[in-house]
């Protein structure tokens, strides 16, 4: 009930506790990428009780190091394919393929 009615403290208490950053150091990240997300390059889109939600903080989950802010459709997609390198290029590669043929 109290993230319902203080989201703002709720996010920053988040952002810190989970990440290690700051509301101002998100806003920094967030204006260095103008706002879009580093995959697609497209702001959010995706919503939560009828308001945008924010780019998602990705971060590399076994060194706990932050490496961008994803929209959501990008950061669950990494995440389903679990953030595998091989498999994404497989995906990739199976894509331009299919395409070409």
């Amino acid at each position: 009930e109290y993230n319902l009615a203080h989201p703002e403290i709720s996010r920053k208490i988040n952002l810190k506790k989970k990440y290690g950053i700051t509301q101002e150091h998100y806003n920094l990240m967030f204006e260095q990428q103008g706002g879009v997300c580093l995959v697609c390059g497209k702001p959010e889109t995706a919503t939560y009780k009828e308001s945008v939600k924010c780019l998602a903080v990705d971060h590399n989950h076994q060194i706990n190091k932050i490496r961008g802010l994803l929209c959501q459709r990008c950061n669950t997609a990494l995440g389903l394919l679990n953030e595998n390198p091989v498999v994404i290029k497989s995906l990739l590669e199976y894509i331009i393929n299919a395409n070409n043929g």
